[in-house]
C-alpha cells in the first residue's frame, strides 16, 4: 500500500486518493486512523491528511468514525478541525 505512514511517531494513517463518481476532482479518503502511542495531536492528523490532499490535487478530504470506540466523540474532534457531516452510512451483517 502506498498511502501509509506514521504521522509524529502516534498515529497510523492510511489514506486512498480517487475520483469519485459524483466529482471532477478527486478526493482524499482516510480508510484509518489508529493510534499507536500516547501522545501526539489528532491536530496533526487532519493537518498531514489535509496537506496529502494538496500535494495530490484533491478537492475534499473524507473520514469516517468505523474504529472509533465513540462515534459522536470522533466525529465531534475532527468537527473542531472544520469537517462537517454529512451522511450515516449503515451496514447490515449477513
Amino acid at each position: 500500500m502506498d498511502n501509509v505512514y506514521i504521522v509524529n511517531e502516534c498515529y497510523l494513517v492510511i489514506y486512498d486518493i480517487f475520483t469519485p463518481w459524483y466529482s471532477e476532482t478527486p478526493i482524499l479518503a482516510e480508510q484509518l486512523v489508529l493510534q499507536l502511542a500516547p501522545g501526539g495531536r489528532f491536530s496533526d492528523v487532519v493537518s498531514f491528511l489535509e496537506e496529502a490532499a494538496r500535494e495530490a490535487g484533491a478537492s475534499s478530504v473524507v473520514v469516517g468514525t468505523a474504529l472509533a470506540k465513540s462515534d459522536r466523540a470522533l466525529a465531534s474532534m475532527y468537527q473542531r478541525e472544520g469537517f462537517q457531516q454529512e451522511a450515516i452510512e449503515l451496514s447490515k451483517e449477513l
